[in-house]
């Protein structure tokens, strides 16, 4: 990502939707990883799954690193059959730095 891509504000939203069929996919709970620079807030269905603590606070952060952020325990509940949404705001709080964000949704069984 270049710097060109934030809002005054610094940030970028990131939006997607996914279909999960439920029946069939027996998944014990659900995980993210994320990779960023600086931070970045994780919501699926609405509710917060991963909050960098880098992405409140203002001039510091991290490198994206694989991964600079991993989350197995979130409840497959947050699924709803049929169709989910992820949504990401990612955070670069240094207006002089590039921006670097990945991003992936993993099933445990």
């Amino acid at each position: 990502f270049y710097d060109d891509i934030f809002d005054q504000k610094r940030t970028k939203e990131f939006e997607f939707d996914f279909t999960y069929p439920k029946r069939g996919v027996p998944y014990k709970s659900l995980g993210v990883k994320v990779a960023s620079d600086n931070a970045a807030f994780v919501y699926l269905n609405g509710m917060l799954v991963d909050e960098d603590p880098f992405a409140k606070l203002k001039g510091v952060g991290h490198h994206g690193k694989y991964w600079n952020r991993e989350v197995a325990d979130i409840p497959v509940s947050y699924l709803k059959e049929g169709k989910n949404n992820i949504f990401i705001l990612l955070v670069n709080s240094d207006a002089g730095s590039s921006a670097y964000f990945d991003f992936s949704l993993v099933g445990y069984k």
